[in-house]
């Protein structure tokens, strides 16, 4: 069993290792199916089931030949300024053990070696300079003379005007330099800085003050602009509006207007400058899109996020949401573009490519399949999510949705242990069940493993070509 589970857990690990399949330079589509356990094997298959043997087939042999070559960018220019090789080799310690020793070499654009082989990191900053580092020191290098500065630096972040952020080995802010490397501000900075990182123009740092965390927003020259419990950046607070949070009250901050939205007891869900979505309450949770001076302009949502899918600019045109049960899309004046009919337990909407699916609150519930137009498809009860996968043709109606499920007994929590997919065609009908794992889906075939088989299977559900598991292990 144990075997078993080792190659499970290969066949999903090889996932991340290897791109799906594609069109190869004669332009016909290939499969390509991870094998064994480690890496590199792959079965290449074209969409009738024909091996393509991997010296035949340049295109789907893995280059593997600079992977250990990468670019140091100026950040003053965005362009490449230096390269790095990295070498491994094994030796062994002091204690006789065999372990990989891993040193790296700096390069100019001509291929001139800079630095030899070292045991250290090397990271990006600018004109002639860069990061020089290993697991608990860093320093700023200037690489014509050797010459290093300001210790502990780990990171350099660009900032306007010509300024450079230095931020230290475990995230700590430590100043501000030119681009000639010189002290601007900072090396130390009037206040201790635990964590920072650049937003737009601004910096966003941390300190602890009287054992409590404290967010602050900073400009360029390091002048504080704010200061809150947290600020931050969301997806859903769009322009250059930021979100936080300072005790009962949260909100949304500009850097040159200060706040210009806030609610108390409640959260800012989206703000764009001229709408916001209000979220109040706990398990009795109410959604509202309102304006900028907080007039509601339609409430009583269980959910409500902007619908990003038809918004080609940064306020979104319509909005996404659960009313009474209902899925529901509104438009910024509220008015109903389409609606559901009643869904027993829904409480979130959420996107699937151009269709949408429904679930309880916080995920909890099982998923259902809505049309585009809100038109139910698959009921909720029986999987949890839906995944869409959308044929590389043009047709829109090639599409298949990966369904995922639970199967098997129930754990002490009343979640299922063993999940499959089944495979869905876009009117919900089910083309292939108790899918282990897939790995490609081209013009009317399905690269999966099904159980203990692997191999291809067209939109019916029919195998074209299969293998076990188990054929590749000697080999492997």
């Amino acid at each position: 069993m144990n075997a078993f589970r080792k190659i499970f857990a290969a066949a999903a690990a090889l996932l991340l290792l290897f791109s799906p399949g594609g069109e190869a330079e004669t332009g016909e589509w290939l499969y390509r199916i991870p094998l064994g356990n480690w890496g590199g094997a792959q079965w290449i298959i074209d969409r009738d089931g024909n091996e393509i043997p991997a010296e035949e087939n340049e295109a789907n042999v893995p280059d593997d030949t600079e992977h250990d070559l990468y670019d140091l960018v100026d950040l003053a220019t965005d362009e490449v300024r230096y390269r790095a090789r990295i070498r491994e080799e094994i030796t062994r310690d002091e204690g006789g053990n065999t372990v990989i020793a891993r040193s790296v070499a700096l390069y100019d654009l001509a291929g001139n070696t800079l630095i030899d082989w070292e045991m250290m990191d090397y990271g990006p900053a600018f004109g002639e300079y860069i990061i020089r580092l290993d697991n608990d020191r860093g320093a700023l290098h200037h690489v014509p003379t050797g010459r290093e500065s300001y210790d502990g630096a780990r990171y350099v972040t660009k900032l306007d005007e010509g300024k450079f952020l230095l931020i230290g080995i475990e995230g700590s802010l430590l100043g501000v330099v030119n681009g000639s490397g010189e002290a601007l501000l900072g090396f130390p900075t009037p206040k201790k800085y635990e964590s920072a990182y650049v937003w737009n123009e601004y910096i966003i740092a941390s300190s602890v003050e009287s054992e409590r965390h404290v967010t602050h927003l900073l400009d360029g020259d390091l002048n504080e602009l704010f200061a809150g419990d947290w600020i931050g950046g969301r997806h859903t607070i769009r322009d250059d509006y930021l979100s936080y949070g300072r005790r009962d009250e949260n909100g949304v901050l500009h850097p040159e207007e200060g706040v210009v939205f806030s609610v108390s007891g409640a959260s800012v869900e989206y703000y764009d400058g001229e709408l916001a979505i209000v979220r109040e309450g706990g398990d009795d949770v109410y959604y509202a899109l309102v304006t900028r001076e907080r007039e509601e302009i339609k409430g009583g949502f269980s959910w409500l996020a902007p619908d990003w899918h038809y918004s080609d600019n940064w306020q979104a045109d319509r909005f996404m949401g659960v009313l009474d049960e209902r899925a529901v899309v509104i438009d910024r004046e509220g008015n109903a573009l389409a609606s559901s009919e009643k869904l027993p337990n829904a409480r979130v909407l959420s996107r699937v490519n151009e269709f949408y699916s429904y679930h309880g609150e916080n995920f909890s519930w099982p998923s259902g399949l809505l049309a585009p137009n809100l038109e139910l498809i698959v009921p909720a009860g029986r999987y949890a999510f839906f995944n869409a996968v959308s044929d590389p043709g043009e047709d829109a109606e090639d599409t298949l949705f990966f369904a995922w499920k639970g199967i098997g007994p129930l754990d002490a929590h009343g979640r299922h242990t063993v999940y499959r997919y089944d495979i869905l065609d876009r009117a919900g009908r089910v083309v292939v069940d108790n899918v282990t794992e897939y790995y490609d889906v081209g013009p009317g075939r399905i690269a999966l493993r099904r159980g203990f088989n692997i191999g291809l299977m067209d939109w019916n559900g029919n195998w074209v070509v299969k293998r076990s598991i188990f054929s590749n292990m000697l080999e492997d």
